[in-house]
């Protein structure tokens, strides 16, 4: 075949491939190769449900409380010590808290009208917080660090924090930090001082913040 012809086969044969594969699957057996595409495709949910989970116990272990099903805006505006998820369960109610603030939330319709994780009420501050996981960087996490950074360039009346828990913020923040990493620590540097109510954080910083944050001149 011709180069030609063999992008007009794999342009009419992949399609059909796509529609009929878990037929061939379950005839011959899903081998491992498919399991692993198969646990990688899901595998950023899982670790987003960790993240929540690790985010959860670092609130709660700084005697922050969930505020209760079934309340209001209001309940968390004059709340102190409390938090919110933004997930299925809380969305209606994150949503209500940002039209209540007047906030446009830019971040969210530049990443697919993506919602951060959760928001805070503490000293009588709200602060709005974005979680990631990472070990290691480069391929797909600077996507995710470029999420986190354009997290905290946002200036509204509220404290946007990204939270970046795991080895790589050592890695980042390091003084021998070189060629994309350094870029990157530019332009964390650049935003936190245009927004300085903003914070990028690991776990010892983020509970640090916690704790200042209870008191009226952090």
């Amino acid at each position: 075949m011709t180069a030609e012809e063999k992008y007009a086969f794999i342009a009419e044969i992949l399609p059909r491939y796509i529609a009929h594969r878990h037929g061939l699957y379950k005839a011959h057996g899903y081998n491992a190769n498919a399991l692993q595409v198969r646990c990688d495709s899901v595998a950023h949910k899982r670790s987003g449900q960790l993240g929540s989970r690790k985010v959860e116990s670092v609130l709660q272990a700084n005697g922050l409380t969930k505020l209760a099903a079934g309340s209001t805006v209001g309940d968390f505006l004059n709340g102190d010590g409390i938090y919110i998820l933004t997930d299925s369960d809380g969305k209606k109610l994150f949503v209500e808290l940002l039209r209540s603030l007047g906030l446009w939330f830019r971040w969210s319709s530049g990443h697919q009208n993506k919602f951060p994780d959760f928001a805070v009420r503490i000293g009588g501050r709200i602060s709005i917080i974005e979680h990631k996981h990472m070990k290691e960087g480069g391929g797909g996490q600077d996507k995710q660090i470029a999420e986190l950074i354009e997290f905290i360039k946002q200036n509204d009346p509220v404290s946007y924090v990204s939270f970046l828990d795991g080895v790589f913020f050592n890695q980042l923040t390091s003084s021998g930090t070189r060629g994309k990493n350094a870029e990157q620590l530019t332009q964390i540097e650049q935003a936190l001082r245009a927004n300085p109510y903003n914070y990028f954080l690991n776990t010892a910083g983020f509970e640090r913040r916690l704790d200042l944050a209870r008191s009226p001149r952090s």
